[in-house]
């Protein structure tokens, strides 16, 4: 797993391209004020070993939501 965690100032985005089928559609843009982003990035080991990553996961997010705030 690859975890990238931001604190941002100002963040936005807006959806251009639909890439799963049965997400709901969402053309509006959004914008947030002083938050912690995480960019999360799965691979295939991280599947096999799946309550382990996740267990690890929650606890960088808990320890920089921490930090943060």
């Amino acid at each position: 797993m690859k975890l990238l965690l931001i604190y941002c100032k100002n963040f936005g985005y807006t959806p251009t391209t639909k890439t799963v089928n049965d997400a709901p559609e969402n053309s509006l843009p959004a914008y947030f004020e002083n938050v912690q982003t995480a960019f999360i990035q799965v691979e295939q080991e991280d599947v096999e070993r799946e309550k382990d990553v996740e267990t690890k996961l929650v606890k960088n997010l808990k320890w920089i939501c921490g930090k943060t705030w």
